[in-house]
């Protein structure tokens, strides 16, 4: 028998009520008011597809509002276009009515294994009444329930105007619990029509019940996410920690930490830290996966999203035997000043971020690993005086590479499998060492090792290459690589740079440089001034070769760092020597270096 796939949905088809089953009709005003159209798009329709569903507003604080939706009514389904650039998502009040208003929206939340997103609008006059959250409304088999969006978008609108809320009517016929007995989904009784993805399921009093979401394919039965899972995605947790390196005097090393939070209801109880230097011990345990609804998934599942998770694929204990820093929250960040004991000059520092989150359960964030050397930069291309060299944050996504500081450089140790930043053809696993950095700067590093790939290459869509360089991270779909590189091509090995950048999760920009010998050490510098970055290289540190700038409109917060990529059937080993960035402001010229 052929399975029955799930497929985006966005709204029960509409259904006449009773006049004896409706809801009053104050009630349904209210829920209309709250529930908005939402349309994500490039300026011009050309530049990409043009997504739109719905959404419920949640929280008002003044001219601020907050908006619950799905995900996938942001991002593209796998396997269907993207956006040529940036996308704008809009949200629209009163939809269809003339007091009609709308607002550009900033995604503050977005949790694709939970197909969940919470956006943010600002400056918005007269923001309607919220629709409460809270999971007093326990739903039951048979229990009627109504459900307001925009099935078929734009498709109903009248004349110019954007559609109007749609109102229909389902049944619950199916309730769905984890591991740990909460409700996590909801199967209704009808068919669920695109267009009302995100909008809210209420009870007969306009109780929230869950969030519309899914469909299985010619079975006419419905999925809506239950509110105990909204409120644990909204419950609050941290996105991440970074830890900037300031001073190390008299035998101490300190650094800023700032650790993002991923709360904008608020309702984090406190943030911590745990460090510990050396060796760190903690548990872990797979995370269970959510089942699927019963059905297989296809490809146009709301599943297939190629938006960011910020949800580890573990749970982790606390960090054993660690000294704790207590952090302070301001709006959507929490900081502190992080002072440490060294004894030696190289510097491994691990760090977790933990929390209480808005149902007073403690979490620990995944463990992080920093690494710091204490010796003179070597070459005179890096212009430094002795001093300390922070390196950032390693990140191993695969967990198998060496990354470990020697002499103060920092080494690379790559098994002969797949370790790419190569979003575009599926693979982002390289291993990578970087730290926050606020607006413009320059950053050098020399890259020194065998660059020899073979024969043999370990993915499908990939070539025999091997790469080491500087990185310039935003996330996982735009980032721009400067390596050393050499690549098997003609049962030969040729020597280039690598200048390319990625946006959208696909290749944008490619300014290589050919006719470099493979085995030759190299400097290389990269900067960034506004929306301009310039890739360059040099043989001894002094003497520098500019390549074409790349010129992106990306957030003045970024990461950068080195990294290396291997997708040969050869182990490599890369050493990185000289690291110095530096911010604009406390540098000369770029042209006069």
């Amino acid at each position: 028998m052929r399975a029955l796939g799930i497929i985006i949905v966005l709204g029960l088809a509409s259904t006449v009520i009773r006049a004896q089953e409706a809801m009053p009709v104050k009630t349904v005003a209210l829920i209309k008011e709250a529930t908005t159209f939402i349309r994500t798009s490039v300026d011009s329709d050309a530049d990409g597809p043009v997504l739109s569903g719905s959404g419920f507003l949640v929280r008002t604080d003044g001219t601020t509002g907050y908006i619950v939706t799905n995900a996938h009514v942001l991002t593209p389904s796998a396997g269907k276009p993207t956006f040529a650039s940036r996308p704008t998502t809009k949200v629209y009040f009163r939809s269809g009515m003339k007091s009609e208003s709308r607002a550009v929206a900033e995604v503050v939340a977005n949790a694709p294994e939970r197909d969940l997103a919470l956006l943010k609008v600002t400056n918005v006059a007269d923001l309607p009444r919220p629709i409460a959250l809270n999971a007093d409304t326990e739903p039951f088999e048979t229990m009627t329930v109504y459900i307001f969006g925009f099935p078929f978008g734009e498709k109903l609108a009248i004349g110019k105007r954007n559609p109007p809320v749609n109102v229909g009517r389902g049944q619950v016929s199916s309730i769905r619990k984890n591991d740990d007995d909460r409700v996590t989904s909801i199967l209704l009784d009808g068919a669920l029509n695109p267009g009302n993805s995100g909008g809210p399921v209420v009870d007969s009093q306009g109780r929230l019940v869950g969030v519309a979401r899914a469909t299985i394919r010619g079975a006419n039965i419905g999925f809506a996410i239950a509110v105990p899972e909204l409120l644990a995605e909204l419950n609050g947790r941290v996105d991440g920690a970074a830890l900037a390196f300031e001073a190390l005097e008299d035998g101490v090393l300190q650094a800023k930490v700032e650790v993002s939070l991923l709360d904008p209801l608020a309702r984090l109880k406190s943030v911590w830290l745990l460090y510990t230097q050396g060796d760190a011990k903690f548990s872990r345990k797979k995370r269970p996966k959510p089942a699927p609804e019963g059905a297989d998934l296809d490809e146009d599942g709301p599943f297939a999203r190629s938006t960011r998770s910020v949800e580890s694929d573990f749970v982790f204990g606390p960090v054993e035997h660690a000294q704790t820093v207590p952090l302070s929250i301001d709006n959507l960040r929490a900081a502190a000043t992080l002072k440490v004991p060294v004894t030696g000059a190289d510097i491994v520092l691990w760090c977790q971020a933990s929390f209480v989150d808005g149902s007073g359960t403690t979490i620990h964030a995944k463990p992080s690993r920093y690494l710091v050397s204490a010796a003179r930069p070597r070459g005179n291309g890096a212009n430094r005086p002795a001093g300390t060299t922070f390196w950032g944050e390693v990140v191993d996504p695969d967990g198998d590479c060496a990354l470990k500081l020697q002499d103060g450089d920092l080494v690379y140790e790559v098994p002969g499998t797949l370790h790419d930043l190569n979003v575009d053809v599926g693979s982002n696993n390289g291993p990578r060492v970087v730290q926050e950095v606020d607006g413009d700067f320059t950053a050098l590093v020399k890259v020194t090792g065998s660059f020899e790939p073979g024969p043999v290459r370990t993915g499908p869509k990939s070539v025999p290459y091997n790469g080491g360089g500087l990185l310039l991270w935003w996330d996982e779909g735009n980032y721009i690589r400067l390596e050393r590189a050499a690549m098997y091509r003609n049962n030969r090995v040729v020597g280039f740079l690598a200048f390319e950048s990625r946006e959208q999760g696909t290749r944008a920009k490619v300014h290589n440089k050919g006719g470099l010998d493979p085995r030759q050490d190299l400097w290389l510098r990269l900067e960034r001034r506004g929306n301009s970055v310039v890739g360059s290289l040099s043989q001894d540190g002094s003497t520098w070769d500019k390549l074409e700038p790349m010129e992106v409109e990306w957030p003045a917060r970024l990461k950068v760092g080195t990294d290396v990529i291997n997708s040969c059937g050869d182990s490599m080993s890369v050493r990185f020597q000289g690291y110095a960035l530096t911010k604009v402001r406390d540098q000369a010229p770029a042209e006069k270096r």
